[in-house]
């Protein structure tokens, strides 16, 4: 499921995006030549919404990459201690 509405306590009706949608939209949006307005207009998603998920797509993928050199970095470490350098 790509969408889910959800109630909050004062009865609003609210939309969740799953990450299955957002990351294709991101890509969409940046291949489609049109403003983020325009985008989400014509999809009906939320103002401003386009721009959270990008921002929070590129923040997951730099943690990611930090996490992998910092894995890279330590099993480097190990190796040179195990092949005596250190």
């Amino acid at each position: 499921m790509l969408i889910a509405i959800e109630e909050g306590e004062n009865m609003q009706r609210r939309r969740k995006y799953t990450g299955e949608l957002k990351e294709p939209g991101v890509a969409m949006l940046e291949n489609s030549g049109k403003s983020g307005h325009e985008f989400e207009q014509d999809r009906g998603i939320g103002s401003g919404m386009i721009y959270r998920w990008r921002a929070q797509l590129r923040s997951e993928s730099i943690w990611r990459f930090l996490t992998e050199a910092i894995l890279g970095m330590r099993n480097l470490r190990s190796l040179v201690v195990n092949l005596g350098g250190a």
